[in-house]
């Protein structure tokens, strides 16, 4: 199975990625915010590495399939290296 090492290189935190996909993007965390119907707070957390403020597994591992998706990126990729990261 691929990992994001072996897509980039280096390792970096799928928060980081994602942040680096969005900038690219042109994207604010406002844009973000509104277009996921999510907390500011979660979208700026996970970017930084944080724990993210939601209630369980579930509920944080949709959260990366629905960013990841909205930013083009490869959900079950990033939701594999999410889970394995915990």
């Amino acid at each position: 199975m691929q990992t994001l090492s072996d897509l980039t290189g280096e390792h970096f935190s799928v928060g980081q990625i994602c942040q680096d996909a969005r900038l690219k993007k042109g994207l604010t965390y406002l844009q973000v915010s509104a277009s996921l119907k999510m907390k500011l707070k979660v979208i700026k957390d996970f970017e930084d590495g944080n724990d993210i403020d939601l209630p369980g597994l579930a509920y944080k591992v949709g959260f990366v399939r629905s960013y990841t998706r909205f930013l083009g990126l490869d959900s079950n990729l990033f939701v594999e290296e999410f889970k394995s990261s915990l």
